[in-house]
C-alpha cells in the first residue's frame, strides 16, 4: 500500500500482458453491445432469453431476480418487483434484439436500453460466433 491507504494494483501479475503496451488495433479488448430490460414474472424473463437464443440474436442472457423499480406510471408513483433480463450480443445483432423483444415483451412500454462496452477478446470474439452477425 502506498502512503494514501490505496493498494497498488497489478493486472496480469503472471503473464506477458504485465509490461506489454497494446496499440489500439490489436487490444485485448472488443466491442460488444448489452441489451437490458425489466419484467414482472421469471418465466417472462425465461421467454425472452430463449426467444433471443433461439433467434441467434445474443450469446448469453443473464437473469436476475430481486429488482426493485420505482417509477412513475400514468401519473402515479409505482413501485414493483421485477426480475432484470441482460443480453450479450454484438453491435450488429442489438437492434434486431431490440426489435424481437420490442414483439413479444409483456409490457406495453418495455424497458430497452443498449448499452455498448468492451470485453476480453476471447469472450467477444465468442459472442460474435455465437450470433448471426
Amino acid at each position: 500500500m502506498n502512503r494514501t491507504g490505496i493498494a497498488n494494483v497489478r493486472f496480469f501479475p503472471n503473464s506477458e500482458f504485465r509490461n506489454h503496451k497494446f496499440p489500439k488495433s490489436q487490444s485485448p479488448l472488443m466491442q460488444i453491445s448489452i441489451l437490458l430490460t425489466t419484467v414482472a414474472k421469471k418465466s417472462d424473463a425465461r421467454h425472452l432469453a430463449q426467444a433471443a437464443l433461439q433467434h441467434r440474436s445474443a450469446a448469453c442472457i443473464q437473469i436476475i431476480s430481486g429488482i426493485e423499480s420505482h417509477y412513475l406510471w400514468k401519473g402515479k408513483k409505482t413501485t414493483s418487483h421485477e426480475f432484470l433480463v441482460m443480453a450479450k450480443t454484438t453491435a450488429g445483432q442489438s437492434k434486431s434484439l431490440a426489435a424481437l423483444w420490442q414483439k413479444i415483451h409483456p409490457y406495453d412500454c418495455p424497458e430497452l436500453i443498449t448499452l455498448s462496452g468492451r470485453a476480453a477478446t476471447a469472450y467477444a470474439r465468442w459472442v460474435e460466433s455465437s450470433t448471426h452477425d
